[in-house]
């Protein structure tokens, strides 16, 4: 596929969020016009961090910014660098409020039901912390349950053990390892349930809250 695509650029059709208080989404339509929708199914294939810091306000636009990252980790332009450790990707960087002058957004490359192709989605900064709870699948009363129990179990582990006088820093230390295990394995559970079954995920104002960006 890569020799057949030489020489050819390579585009994502891109859903448009809704923002300035509006209920729909614009994605692609068949006739090239924008089709507006209140939600849709799409399967999420990939994504990635895209920080983006403009010397002067950003007023819309495809203007490029004067230093973006495409991984979260290393900036190109000015004044460009590692990301973690800019202060301009720090909080109360930016000009206004106690937010940063680096915007830190989420590109997301969606299959919906009955394309072939993928579409692009850029999260605005609003959205990441319930999008981060939604690829996580969120810490619900049955996690918060079973934390209970876990941590219910090692005290009463250790109460008994002193009582028995069996107090021991290396079987203590196995039960930890023991206890977080439980954790890894549900964590890789829950990965292989969103990458490797292809689960289909709702992505509607009704099921996942979009926030518009404020620039």
């Amino acid at each position: 596929m890569a020799e057949e695509l030489n020489g050819l650029e390579l585009t994502f059709e891109k859903v448009k969020i809704p923002s300035g208080g509006g209920i729909v989404y614009e994605v692609p339509g068949a006739d090239g016009e924008p089709d507006t929708v209140k939600d849709f199914k799409a399967v999420i294939l990939y994504h990635h961090p895209l920080n983006c810091y403009y010397k002067t306000k950003y007023t819309g636009g495809s203007n490029p910014p004067d230093c973006g990252s495409f991984d979260g980790i290393a900036g190109i332009g000015d004044p460009g660098g590692k990301c973690k450790t800019c202060p301009l990707n720090q909080y109360e960087s930016a000009d206004e409020g106690k937010g940063k002058a680096c915007k830190n957004r989420r590109r997301i490359y969606i299959l919906r039901e009955g394309d072939v192709f993928p579409m692009l989605l850029s999260l605005p900064t609003g959205s990441l912390k319930v999008f981060t709870k939604y690829i996580i699948g969120g810490l619900g009363g049955a996690i918060y349950a079973l934390i209970a129990f876990v941590v219910a179990d090692y005290i009463t582990g250790v109460f008994a053990a002193f009582i028995r006088k069996e107090l021991s820093s290396e079987i203590g230390a196995k039960r930890i390892i023991k206890k977080v295990t439980i954790f890894i394995v549900i964590g890789i559970g829950n990965l292989a349930d969103i990458y490797l079954l292809g689960t289909v995920r709702h992505c509607g104002r009704h099921s996942y809250s979009f926030m518009p960006q404020t620039n």
